[in-house]
């Protein structure tokens, strides 16, 4: 049986002092169990022993390796031995198994996969980032493990501890790992041991509440005080944020031959839209002298580059210099970008350092940049705007999305109410005036 370079010798019962006692030799050998059928220990002539399971399949002579002892001990390997022999018995093969767990795809691998074949071709370019973000700070710890190693308990644990650190970011990386799984289980990549169901199944999302901050009419003029002592990008910047009610990363990337000044109005196309529908945006007033006065300082940023191209740098500081490369990269994308940016994007990225100062000059707490499209939501609902209004100022694509500024704001609920008060003190006052005109009629005795 076996290699026929290696010994046998006789069976006996397997312990530790017996297996101690098994000699070294000058070719290597097998020693048997004479309790376990098929349990073997072999001797190296380094005096290195190991365990084997040996097994037949078709009639093929096979040896599944249990451990080395003494790491493992004699008692170990016998009950492994029983293990695998049940697992022969019922038509599977434990050295094939081995092989396909050794080659089995991980889940690192597998959100590469998914992000790759899936997300690249059927999202926006900012939904692929956003999952290679969580893959990075959230996902990690999951990464390194088989597609079999993972299940509910596992994935359960692994959302508390993410969960220590963002709720609302937990959930989102959750969400990327059930798809991820979802593609596997469509893609037949899924191994066995899931039995066809995702292993996000049933784990229990953070409960996450909707935010509804926005301005209030005093914060409002703090706020447009404090951005007058901003430089006049980033000013205009947040203004337009204010304005128009349009995401944060919209704006940034607005373009110019996508703004329509004289019909005042902004078309987002569909690439670029939450929703993937194109939408318009109207521009107020506001927001059209805004867009002018960057269209007259995005011209004199080309001019002045332009002019200045042919002047010698020699002589310049470094800060001159830096300078001067950060406009010419700007002017190559003003022609473009209604808020050009030196960067790869080629438009002004998030400026938070800008933001955090803004709100510290106008002593306001507690806001984002998002708040600033919230601000204009509820401020629409507390002029009395109806809900397919702020749907289609908001760009929603449905009117679910909007209901929450609805709640914003009091007033029209308080309208409705004292409407509904007036009634009952109306109906109040009329049934006692009935009552003071009824006529009292007397029994006959």
């Amino acid at each position: 049986m076996g290699n026929p370079k290696v010994e046998s010798t006789n069976r006996f019962a397997f312990t530790k002092p017996a297996v101690e006692a098994l000699e070294p030799r000058d070719r290597p050998y097998y020693a048997w169990d004479e309790d376990e059928h098929g349990l073997c220990v072999l001797v190296m002539p380094s005096g290195v022993k190991t365990f084997f399971y040996r097994y037949k399949v078709d009639g093929r002579s096979k040896r599944f390796r249990l451990g080395r002892f003494p790491d493992m001990s004699a008692a170990a390997a016998q009950r492994k031995t029983v293990i695998e022999r049940g697992r022969v018995a019922d038509g599977k093969d434990p050295v094939e198994a081995k092989r396909q767990s050794r080659t089995e795809m991980l889940l690192g691998e597998l959100l590469k996969l998914y992000m790759d074949d899936h997300l690249r071709l059927e999202r926006k370019p900012k939904a692929v980032v956003a999952a290679e973000q969580l893959k990075k700070d959230y996902l990690a710890p999951l990464v390194g493990l088989k597609l079999s190693d993972l299940n509910r308990k596992r994935v359960a644990e692994w959302h508390v501890r993410a969960s220590q650190h963002s709720k609302s970011q937990a959930n989102r990386a959750l969400e990327v790992l059930s798809a991820a799984c979802s593609f596997a289980l469509v893609r037949d990549l899924a191994p066995a041991r899931w039995v066809g169901v995702n292993p996000c199944h049933g784990v229990k999302a953070n409960r996450e509440v909707s935010r509804s901050r926005f301005l209030s009419p005093v914060e409002l003029g703090r706020l447009l005080r404090a951005l007058e002592a901003e430089p006049a990008e980033l000013r205009d910047f947040f203004l337009m944020l204010l304005y128009t009610g349009a995401r944060r990363s919209n704006v940034q990337a607005m373009r110019w031959a996508d703004i329509d000044l004289d019909g005042g109005s902004w078309r987002i196309g569909a690439g670029e839209s939450k929703s993937g529908e194109a939408m318009s945006i109207p521009l107020v007033e506001d927001a059209v002298a805004v867009l002018r006065r960057r269209m007259v300082e995005c011209d004199a940023l080309i001019l002045r580059v332009k002019t200045t191209a042919h002047v010698d740098a020699t002589g310049m500081t470094l800060r001159q210099a830096q300078h001067r490369a950060v406009e010419r990269r700007k002017a190559s994308n003003a022609a473009t970008f209604v808020f050009p940016g030196r960067g790869a994007t080629g438009h002004l990225v998030e400026p938070k350092t800008a933001w955090a100062r803004v709100l510290k000059r106008a002593e306001i707490e507690d806001l984002h940049v998002h708040d600033l499209r919230r601000t204009m939501g509820s401020w629409l609902a507390g002029q009395g705007a109806n809900a397919f209004v702020i749907q289609k100022a908001l760009g929603h694509r449905s009117l679910a999305a909007t209901q929450v500024y609805a709640r914003l704001d009091l007033a029209p609920v308080r309208e409705a109410m004292q409407t509904v008060a007036t009634a009952f003190a109306k109906a109040g006052a009329s049934a006692e005036a009935d009552g003071a005109n009824v006529v009292k009629i007397e029994r006959a005795r």
